[in-house]
């Protein structure tokens, strides 16, 4: 799991557009005929009734907040989060178009189901996948940052961007999440880890974003602090919360006029239809970032991937955001995220990472964070 190269987040759940969209924006190969080939959508035949079911492990436990995603003969047509249990539905007014359901989650390889005639109710099991992480020490080989933009990569990416709402700078959000901490070893960085139930807040206010913004304008992606250990006392970076509240900033004005962007692998796109979009920062005098987005078929943004570039102390520091489905009411899409991780070095030679699950984010006007309602059977 060391990381020669920018990561590659392949065959992480996706959303979908028609691929000969796709290939309009990103140049792509591949025909729309050959992704439902691929994926047996074209025998399927209507389901008749709402369609539920459940998403399990190969223990058989619940996989709680695996993106479903319901799809037609040529589009996605509906996306569902399972709840605690696994459980999933989709209403009868939408099921007759169903011709396949696609199941996928951080850590697992997903699976696509398709609908048979008379069967409404499945069960999607997902078999554990590492995560691809790059090499933490990637300064021998920036090859991927060389050269200028491609003008086609950043019309993909404003076309991902215009899929989400940019009203953020009014709004406090919060949600219930569950969260772990741990100190790896550099073999183990990006390992998904068990982090029990969403039983912490986090959230964040208009305010608290736009300072951070502010200071990503004046000093970079990252500011310098002192940790304390009981061994040691040593100069460390703080990063932008990248991987939880402060993702919708991959979406936004700020960070596109910050980087310019290339297709990886000229652009092709990946066994499941989505693109992988290189970004890379336009001026590294300050701490910066470089990574990549995988825009899924459909022109969403799927994953976020990337590193930090600081000045010594070097902490190869990183992160991954992963994204659930667009939200029914475009008004209320946002780019946030159902799962997200982060880790840096921590001395003398591990890491420390943090792994968050989010359950729903709340999105509510005002200057605070919103309240979040008491959750059922709490105190």
């Amino acid at each position: 799991m060391a990381i020669d190269r920018l990561p590659l987040v392949r065959r992480q759940p996706h959303r979908g557009i028609p691929l000969a969209h796709a290939r309009t924006l990103a140049g792509t190969a591949h025909a729309l005929s050959a992704f439902l080939l691929m994926f047996g959508l074209a025998a399927a035949s209507a389901a008749q009734a709402q369609i539920t079911g459940y998403v399990l492990n190969e223990e058989g436990d619940p996989v709680a907040g695996a993106a479903v995603e319901a799809w037609a003969a040529d589009r996605k047509i509906g996306g569902r989060l399972a709840d605690e249990d696994g459980w999933f539905l989709f209403p009868a007014e939408m099921t007759a178009q169903i011709r396949a359901l696609y199941a996928g989650q951080l850590g697992y390889h997903p699976e696509v189901v398709q609908i048979e005639e008379d069967v409404d109710s499945y069960e999607i099991r997902l078999t554990r996948e590492p995560i691809p992480l790059p090499e933490l020490v990637v300064d021998a080989q920036r090859d991927r940052c060389a050269g200028g933009e491609d003008r086609g990569a950043r019309r993909l990416w404003e076309h991902a961007a215009a899929r989400y709402s940019q009203g953020l700078d009014t709004l406090g959000v919060a949600t219930y999440l569950a969260s772990v901490e741990s100190i790896l070893p550099e073999g183990e960085v990006g390992t998904v880890q068990d982090a029990g139930e969403a039983v912490a807040q986090r959230g964040s206010s208009s305010l608290l974003r736009f300072s951070w913004r502010r200071r990503i304008e004046r000093e970079g992606y990252a500011y310098q602090i002192r940790r304390s250990t009981p061994e040691q006392s040593y100069t460390s970076w703080v990063y932008p919360p990248l991987e939880a509240d402060f993702a919708p900033h991959f979406a936004g004005e700020f960070f596109g006029d910050r980087h310019r962007f290339h297709f990886d692998r000229s652009g092709e796109t990946d066994d499941d239809g989505s693109v992988t979009l290189v970004f890379c920062a336009r001026d590294d005098d300050h701490p910066s970032m470089e990574g990549t987005l995988v825009i899924s078929p459909d022109t969403t943004i799927a994953v976020a991937q990337w590193l930090f570039r600081t000045p010594e102390p070097v902490e190869h520091a990183g992160g991954r955001a992963v994204f659930g489905p667009l939200a029914d009411a475009p008004e209320d899409s946002y780019l946030l995220p159902i799962e997200g991780v982060f880790w840096r070095r921590s001395p003398p030679d591990s890491y420390w990472q943090r792994y968050q699950k989010f359950e729903q984010w709340m999105v509510a006007q005002g200057d605070s964070v919103p309240f979040l309602p008491k959750r059922p059977g709490g105190d």
